[in-house]
Order: C-alpha cells, then structure tokens, then sequence
C-alpha cells in the first residue's frame, strides 16, 4: 500500500521517519494521521524517539533490520533507545546521516565523504556488503536513493548508466523518479519498505505509479 501524506503540513515525509520491515521510528509530536499511515501502509511497530532532541528522525538516521546508523550529537539517552532494537553505529563527522547512506537488507550504499574508518562496523552490525555510490559529483547518497529488498527509486538527476551501475550493486530492479510534483530529491520526500510506502503529499500519480513499479512489486 502507498499512502500520500503532510507531517504537520511538510512534504518532506522522509525527513522525519525510518522503517525497516518490522519498526519505523517517528517523532515524539507526530500526528494522529501518520502514525495510522504507518500501520496502514508499511505495516510496522511504532517507536517513538527524537535525535539530538529533534523530530528529524530519518535525517539524522539510517536504519535495516540488523542496525541503525546515528551521528555522534544522538543524546545517549536516545542512543539506548535505539540500541533496545537495533545495533547502532555511531558517526563523529556527520549529522544528516539519512543524506549519506542508502540501506536495505543485503546492501548499504554510502556517500564518499564517510570514512573508511566506518565501513567494518557497518557492515557488521547492519549485516550487508558496504558500496560507495555518488552520482554527476552529487555525495548526497541518501538523498538520491530509496530502496527495499524489492527494488530501488533514484534521483531524476541520476544518468541512465549509473542507474544501472546501481541495479548491478544491489541486484535490484531501479527507476528514476521526481517525488513531491518535480522535486529530484527521493530521500527526504519517501518512507520505504517491504510492506509499503509513504510518499509526500505533494507527489504526482505518475510519481506514485513508479513506487508501485519499483518498490511494491
């Protein structure tokens, strides 16, 4: 199921969720109406949580069902909250991590601009083979790419033969896509798992139709 939907009137969904298969984390504030659309579309566990006292949640985190990755300025009263579900991997030189690294359940892809420092870690806490992806100079990983276990959305901004460069990493099925009516940034405007979709308010039925394409097949 794909559900459209405002947080507190800001299309931006993805700024302030991360799901895997199981849970998804949301703000403390969130309303009503998303958390229906959370049990309705993706079909999840609600955890309620902030990061760094902020409801920014899928900004500063990237999350699959074995690990989460988190920025160093987490409160560690919010570390522990995470850590009650999933391994967590700490970042010292970065916040936004949801604008760095892309993950499903077999594959993280990262930014350039992470150190190598993290890439045993995330590997092993978050169970998957670790890729560094950027595309046309653009390091904003996470901000190009959704993706589950089924299939991927990537940035219109993304050329032809690097998306299939990505359908070769991750041994998925890709589109390029607009979300939020033109808007090339797929990070911040979608909510993905195996189960289903959130997508911004704003999106097109042509913007829709390539989730259902791509990720809900």
């Amino acid at each position: 199921m794909i559900k459209t939907a405002f947080f507190n009137g800001d299309p931006f969904v993805g700024l302030f969720m991360s799901t895997n298969d199981d849970l998804t984390f949301i703000p403390k504030n969130a309303p009503d109406r998303i958390k229906d659309d959370v049990r309705d579309a993706l079909g999840t566990e609600i955890v309620e949580l902030s990061i760094y006292d902020s409801s920014l949640i899928g900004l500063f985190s990237a999350i699959n069902k074995n690990g989460a990755i988190l920025p160093k300025i987490a409160y560690s009263k919010e570390v522990e909250k995470v850590s009650e579900y999933l391994d967590v991997v700490i970042i010292d030189e970065f916040t936004a991590i949801g604008n760095l690294v892309a993950t499903n359940d077999r594959t993280a892809i990262l930014s350039p601009v992470i150190p190598d420092k993290y890439i045993d870690e995330i590997r092993n806490k978050l169970k998957v083979d670790v890729e560094r992806f950027s595309a046309n100079k653009m390091d904003v990983t996470g901000s190009l790419v959704v993706m589950t276990n089924k299939g991927f959305i990537a940035s219109s901004m993304i050329p032809e033969n690097k998306i299939h460069e990505l359908e070769d990493i991750l041994g998925i099925e890709g589109k390029a896509s607009t979300l939020n009516y033109g808007i090339p940034f797929i990070g911040p405007s979608l909510v993905a798992n195996d189960n289903g979709a959130i997508v911004g308010g704003m999106s097109t039925p042509l913007e829709v139709g390539a989730i259902d394409e791509m990720l809900l097949r």
